[in-house]
């Protein structure tokens, strides 16, 4: 009885083993599948960082054979970027639990390099393993987007460098002419009122005079008279609405009321322009003038006692 328990026991025992090892064997086989099969390259590195095995996506990767892969990692590697690669694997070395990740250039059997993405973790104390498992793909497509963005990117940037350079120099031309033009301002009010105080002089001297006709006065009267009128106040105006453009919309969008001929005179009382100069430039009378900065007041919103100039500036 005991010897037909043993043998019982036995058959039991074989049939056991045969399954385990069945199913060892049907892992084993799944496992290589999945490998073989994979788009990524598997690599098995060992502790002297020899590779010693890739499944066969490697091959379609680099171009290479296998066999002609197997061996140092270090001779698959484009040299400039061997150091990061071997700091990496270093990385590797120290750090069992840590999963290291880094891209870099791979040789590649008919092309330059490729552009690969290495991702590793050491599992030498692993006894069904004892190696180093690299998960490897190729980022190449990847890569060169990348390239050819921060191409674009540059290009745009330097683009930009020109345009803000442009910006500059007409801010810095527009200013210049502004400055020119507010200068040739003074000297056209300034010339004006010589003018006209000289005109006054000499119109007093002739009445002065009793009962004697100085024709030589009255030609230099008359020659003063007609180069008050030849002061191109009608040029001035053009290319002072020319190159304050800007100016003259921020008033009309600040304050919409306001109407054209209100935003120029706006800009010439922010130029010291006093009503007689407005008159002349405008070709308006004084009245006129006076009667408009009255309006324009009301507009504002400013009360008698506050200064026109100074809230114009302010703006």
């Amino acid at each position: 009885m005991k010897k037909i328990d043993s043998d019982s026991d036995k058959a039991e025992l074989n049939l056991r083993k045969n399954e385990i090892e069945f199913e060892l064997l049907s892992s084993k086989q799944l496992f290589q599948l999945l490998i073989q099969n994979s788009n990524d390259s598997i690599c098995l590195i060992d502790a002297e960082g020899n590779q010693v095995f890739l499944n066969n996506a490697a091959e379609k990767t680099t171009g290479y054979s296998i066999e002609e892969l197997l061996g140092p990692f270090s001779k698959v590697i484009i040299p400039e970027d061997l150091p990061k690669v071997m700091q990496a694997w270093g990385d590797v070395l120290q750090n069992p639990d840590k999963v290291i990740k880094i891209q870099y250039k791979h040789i590649h059997k008919t092309k330059p390099y490729i552009w690969m993405e290495a991702v590793g973790q050491n599992h030498l104390s692993n006894p069904a393993l004892n190696a180093v498992v690299v998960n490897v793909r190729d980022i190449t497509v990847q890569k060169e987007i990348e390239e050819l963005i921060n191409a674009k990117n540059e290009e745009l940037f330097h683009l930009n460098s020109i345009k803000d350079k442009l910006i500059e120099d007409l801010d810095d031309l527009l200013n210049k002419r502004k400055k020119e033009l507010t200068t040739n301002a003074l000297m056209l009010k300034q010339l004006s009122i010589f003018h006209s105080k000289i005109l006054s002089e000499l119109k007093l001297i002739k009445n002065c005079i009793n009962n004697t006709k100085d024709e030589k006065l009255s030609e230099l009267i008359a020659e003063i008279t007609s180069s008050l009128k030849l002061i191109n106040w009608k040029d001035f105006q053009n290319r002072y609405e020319e190159i304050n453009q800007d100016y003259l919309k921020l008033l009309s969008k600040k304050f919409p009321s306001l109407s054209p001929t209100d935003c120029k005179i706006l800009s010439y009382v922010k130029l010291g322009f006093s009503s007689k100069e407005m008159s002349a430039l405008t070709q308006n009378s004084i009245e006129s003038i006076q009667v408009a900065r009255s309006r324009l007041r009301k507009k504002l919103g400013l009360s008698t006692s506050e200064n026109l100039y100074k809230f114009i500036i302010q703006l």
